[in-house]
């Protein structure tokens, strides 16, 4: 089990991997609206940890998944959700 944080850049490129598979480079530098170095260091640092693979050569290179078996977890802290009451009516309130 492989466990990514879902904030970080290696968590997002394994979050559009999983809906969009398989992905051009240049597409999941698109997608993620980051620069390239950020992304090519997260695809090199996924890809030794054997995590996808890097097929093709040049502006063609293929992105695609090896393992699936991946755990996402989350270092932000989330607001709890207040919870959704029904809205009363003021004028039933009277009779």
């Amino acid at each position: 089990m492989i466990e990514v944080d879902e904030d970080s850049i290696e968590g997002r490129i394994l979050r559009i991997l999983l809906e969009a598979y398989p992905i051009t480079k240049r597409e999941l530098q698109k997608e993620l609206k980051a620069p390239p170095k950020k992304v090519e260091m997260a695809l090199i640092s996924l890809q030794r940890r054997g995590v996808l693979g890097i097929e093709g050569t040049g502006d063609t290179r293929f992105i695609t998944l090896v393992r699936a078996d991946i755990l996402f977890h989350s270092r932000k802290r989330r607001k709890a959700e207040k919870p959704i009451l029904p809205k009363s009516d003021p004028g039933n309130m009277f009779g």
